[in-house]
């Protein structure tokens, strides 16, 4: 059930529950009318063998055979669903038959008239299928008993007819409330459907797809909310985007394979390449060093272990093979759920920090030359005004010389 779509699920429910509704109904209204239209026949029946008792009984009386024979067959030839008529005398002998070939023994005493009781109703099973025989005491049986059997094929017959219509209105519902069923799924999870896309587009990074409200229901108010979601994201992304590419720090991202997820603005201008350009390289082919293909890789060293690397590299630029010495910086770069997914890299290039400390290291040593030559000329004079020699005080100012440039033993 649960790899199953809300549509269709949405679909069953409503079929389910009208098959519920229409199917008993069905039922209770095909046994109810089947049990009316029944209970209307046998009345039908019962008033068919009161007309024959009335219409025979003054020819019975009179005692006349011949004429209630000939009464007899009328009926039968006027009333179509009569099967068959006799006429059973208080002694049990069949006095008038509408048989050809007289009463069949069995028959005779399939129904018996109770002499208390104005009619006796009985189903018996012929080669005509089963008929509903009615014995009705003729005079409270001082005359014998009527013998009146109908059949129940027109009642039948209506019956089919009946539960074939009520199969029909039913089919007719149960067809309609599937269309209807797909209708309201479809109005229902369309919307939901459009969110899902839209979901889907903003998550390969196309942040001005937003979900269309068209309704002011539960699903309208989740597109509204999932709009005002998409807009905080977006301007999030934004701000990211702008601290990304505005940093003075050159910085890139690459994945465990090596490859260069992104790169911000200064990294173009340090590696002399647009990010267009490289996403996708090698981090190698890019901005290669002399760490490069070593155990010494910042990305292998993070993926050992490492939380944070800083150290010291010369990196080439890839348009003119210059040597850049770089401070880099390595992190690891995890995706929502911690797991390790590359490294990010942030170098600075210290290009103008070495001149500087290679300028201070000039002045320094030009300021101690200048100190070894002051203390030279101090003692020329300091010589001069003790009245030593000339040669020795020479050999004193060479040898300051000397060491000065060259360095003393």
């Amino acid at each position: 059930m649960k790899n199953i779509k809300l549509r269709t699920r949405l679909i069953i429910a409503v079929v389910g529950i009208i098959i519920l509704m229409v199917i008993p109904s069905m039922i209770i209204a095909q046994y109810t009318f089947s049990r009316a239209l029944m209970e209307e026949y046998h009345k039908k029946a019962v008033l068919i063998a009161r007309y024959v008792d009335a219409r025979i009984m003054d020819s019975l009386r009179a005692g006349n055979e011949e004429e209630a024979g000939l009464t007899l067959s009328r009926i039968k030839e006027e009333e179509k669903d009569i099967e068959y008529v006799f006429i059973i005398t208080p002694e049990g002998r069949v006095s008038l038959s509408t048989f050809a070939e007289g009463v069949p023994p069995k028959l005779l005493k399939a129904n018996q008239a109770d002499q208390d009781l104005p009619y006796s109703l009985k189903h018996i099973e012929t080669e005509k299928g089963v008929i509903l025989d009615i014995a009705v005491p003729i005079l409270k049986g001082t005359l014998g008993t009527a013998r009146i059997a109908i059949t129940e094929e027109p009642a039948r017959h209506h019956v089919v007819l009946l539960i074939k219509s009520v199969s029909a209105i039913a089919a007719g519902v149960l067809l309609t409330g599937v269309i209807l069923a797909f209708v309201f799924a479809r109005v229902t999870t369309r919307p939901l459907e459009d969110l899902i896309e839209v979901a889907d587009a903003i998550s390969k990074g196309d942040m001005e797809k937003t979900a269309v409200i068209d309704t002011k229901d539960e699903i309208g108010q989740l597109a509204l909310s999932f709009n005002r979601m998409t807009a905080s994201l977006k301007n999030t992304l934004s701000e990211l985007n702008q601290t990304y590419n505005g940093s003075l720090s050159a910085m890139r991202v690459i994945d465990k394979h090596f490859n260069i997820i992104s790169q911000n603005r200064a990294m173009d201008y340090l590696t002399g390449t647009l990010a267009k350009e490289t996403i996708g390289k090698k981090c190698y082919e890019v901005f290669s060093g002399s760490y490069c293909h070593t155990d010494a890789c910042a990305l292998r060293m993070i993926i050992r272990g490492e939380q944070r690397l800083d150290r010291e590299a010369e990196r080439k630029n890839l348009n003119d093979g210059a040597s850049i010495p770089c401070r880099l910086m390595a992190t690891p770069f995890k995706d929502g759920e911690g797991a390790l997914k590359g490294v990010i890299e942030v170098y600075t290039d210290i290009t103008g920090s070495k001149r500087l400390i290679k300028e201070l290291q000039d002045r320094t040593k030009s300021l101690e030359e200048s100190n070894h030559i002051q203390e030279a000329y101090n003692a020329v004079v300091t010589t001069l005004n003790s009245g030593l020699e000339m040669k020795s005080l020479l050999k004193k100012v060479i040898d300051g010389i000397v060491c000065t440039r060259y360095g003393c033993n």
